[in-house]
This record gives structure tokens, C-alpha cells and sequence, in this order.
């Protein structure tokens, strides 16, 4: 289900329809010269052929660099009910990636029940666990509770660029430059959670944002990447 209750005006909509293709045709001009490395795919495939599919958890900021590595490929994802929430969707729909619907803040309950039914039937689906607004790097509860609910492993997957812009948003997002390197790198399968009670699942939180650093911060450091 990737509706939304949110309505917008026609001038809102014709203005966010023109943007998110000008934004989508920049971005895979870019994309297009750049040079994709990705590392330990096998986890993904691995954890796939076991469960049928993952949760894939990246931070907010490098979203842009998720978007070509998941081109086309079948992934779903989340965005929230915002404007900028309904941008990122038309973008990304642009690559090929469906966005389901809610954030933490307004329509949490939902996202959650559709991203466990997703992963449930198959579908890979891929989370910013920091977004829509922080605290950047701060890991919230939604991962380590649709992977125990759907009873599928996270997947901490860094990415990093050798060269970008960082936007003035308050998680500093990465715009690659051209002809960057950009660098995807798993990090080993977090399995799920026994118990859904929140102990277990804090804990359970801790574990995939530790893990989710430590492969952001080591593909950051292989290729430069500055904050």
C-alpha cells in the first residue's frame, strides 16, 4: 500500500511533478559517471535465499547514493507524509523504487505494519532509521521491530562518495559530484529479535546502530568522504 492521506493543491502538485523529474534527470546525469564498487553482496543474497527478504537500514544522508545502487531492482522503501517525504517518493519512483508511506511521527503505526507486510511477501525493503528529522546517526525503533515482527535479519549496508555536496538539511545529505567513486559495502546480517517487549527491542536497536556506524564509518574513511 503506497498511498497517502495527505492531498495537495494543483499549483503543489504540478510544482512537485516538474521538480522531481529536474531533480531525477540531474541526479542520473550524474550517477552516470560515477563509479559503483559494491562490497560483501553475498550477505544480501545469502540472507535472501534464507528468509525471502531483508531490511536493509542506511542512514538518511546518503539516501542519493541508495537510490542507483537500487535502481530497478525490486526494493521498497519509506518516506513520510511531508512534502519532502512526497518529493523523495516521485524521485525515486523515477529509478524504479516504490516508496511506501509514514514516518515515525504521523502514520508510524501503518509504515510499520507495511513494511513487516512487505518483507512478509518477499520484498526487500530498505530504511533511513534516522529520518525524517533525526537525530542524525540516531537509530529509532523501526528496524529492530519490523525485522522481529517479519522475522527477517536487518542488513547494514554503508555508502560513502569520494567526492559530493552536503546540503544544509540536519542530516547533511550527500549530492555526489560527477565522476566520484561511490562505495556500498554490507556489513554482516543482524539477526531479528525472539520477543517483540521493548527491552529486547532497545536492545536489539543498539546492536543494528552500532553495526550500521561501523560500516559508515569505514567506507567514509576509504574513499575521504567528509562530514
Amino acid at each position: 500500500d503506497y498511498s497517502t492521506p495527505v492531498s495537495f493543491t494543483f499549483r503543489e502538485r504540478v510544482a512537485l511533478t516538474i521538480t522531481s523529474h529536474v531533480i531525477a534527470l540531474i541526479l542520473r546525469l550524474i550517477y552516470c559517471t560515477c563509479r559503483l564498487t559494491v562490497r560483501n553482496a553475498q550477505y544480501r543474497r545469502d540472507a535472501e535465499a534464507q528468509y525471502g527478504a531483508v531490511v536493509v537500514a542506511i542512514w538518511h544522508e546518503v539516501l542519493p547514493l541508495a537510490v542507483w545502487r537500487y535502481r530497478n531492482s525490486g526494493v521498497n522503501t519509506l518516506t513520510s507524509y511531508s512534502r519532502d517525504g512526497d518529493m523523495i517518493a516521485r524521485v525515486i519512483a523515477r529509478f524504479g523504487i516504490p516508496a511506501m508511506r509514514g514516518s515515525s511521527s504521523r502514520g508510524g503505526h501503518e509504515a510499520l505494519q507495511r513494511m513487516t507486510h512487505a518483507v512478509q511477501q518477499g520484498v526487500t525493503v530498505v530504511i533511513t532509521p534516522d529520518g525524517p528529522r533525526g537525530p542524525r546517526r540516531v537509530l529509532k525503533l523501526g528496524p529492530a521491530v519490523v525485522s522481529a515482527r517479519a522475522s527477517a535479519p536487518v542488513l547494514p549496508l554503508g555508502l560513502a562518495v569520494s567526492r559530493c555536496w552536503r546540503m544544509k538539511s540536519w542530516d547533511r545529505m550527500v549530492i555526489p559530484k560527477p565522476f566520484a567513486r561511490i562505495v556500498c559495502e554490507y556489513g554482516e546480517p543482524v539477526p531479528p529479535s525472539d520477543v517483540l517487549d521493548r527491552p529486547a527491542v532497545d536492545a536489539k536497536r543498539l546492536e543494528i546502530e552500532r553495526a550500521l556506524n561501523i560500516v559508515q564509518e569505514r567506507v567514509e574513511k576509504e574513499v575521504g568522504m567528509r562530514e
